[in-house]
């Protein structure tokens, strides 16, 4: 049995900079928020789309990689849907988290389908973001998975809060300050096993 059975890889981009951030890193700041953001030409959602990947080998999972191949804990994001999130994201004044989730050898054979691929982003990041203190009903998650390396399937993700939720200055409400998150949520989300398939009845 796997001692990690998922590589979960993640990073966040602020919205702005702390003060005293030089030209050089404002610059490289601006281009890394456009394509978490979805605004740049090039972007997270069009490399999650378009990377080059390993096809013919796991048909039932082909249709995950098509043109709107993209998907969170609650199935298919169709494309009326990406089109909100798009939205959201380009208007989004908080964090941007993003990253990747790797299977182990063991496990990567067992997502054969694109059912159970949605089960365990959602067995994944249901219990991600309680241990992390988010509100996963104010979170936007798109997540694509990328074949290219079939004995290690790798699923790239991005999240951020749909709206802001949390008290500011003058009572207005503001986007979740810290970008950090907690190393045991992130070891919850790492020990997350394939669900075992359901006993038919």
């Amino acid at each position: 049995m796997a001692v990690n059975p998922i590589i979960f890889d993640l990073k966040y981009t602020p919205y702005s900079l702390k003060r005293g951030a030089s030209v050089d890193e404002k610059r490289a700041h601006r281009e890394e928020r456009a394509f978490y953001d979805m605004t740049g030409g090039k972007n997270i959602l069009g490399y999650m789309m378009t990377e080059d990947k390993q096809r013919g080998t796991f048909t039932n999972l082909e249709y995950l990689q098509k043109s709107m191949g993209v998907f969170n804990q609650n199935g298919m994001i169709s494309p009326e849907e990406l089109e909100q999130i798009k939205e959201r994201a380009a208007k989004n004044k908080g964090n941007i988290w993003h990253g990747f989730l790797s299977l182990c050898e063991e496990d990567s054979p067992k997502i054969d389908t694109p059912e159970k691929c949605i089960r365990l982003v959602k067995q994944t990041f249901s219990s991600f973001f309680k241990e992390g203190k988010f509100n996963e009903k104010n979170m936007d998650l798109v997540c694509a998975l990328h074949l290219d390396r079939p004995h290690h399937l790798h699923i790239h993700f991005t999240f951020f809060e749909k709206e802001p939720r949390f008290p500011g200055k003058n009572n207005t409400k503001v986007y979740r300050a810290k970008g950090k998150v907690d190393k045991k949520a992130i070891h919850f989300a790492a020990l997350s096993r394939f669900p075992p398939p359901r006993k038919m009845l």
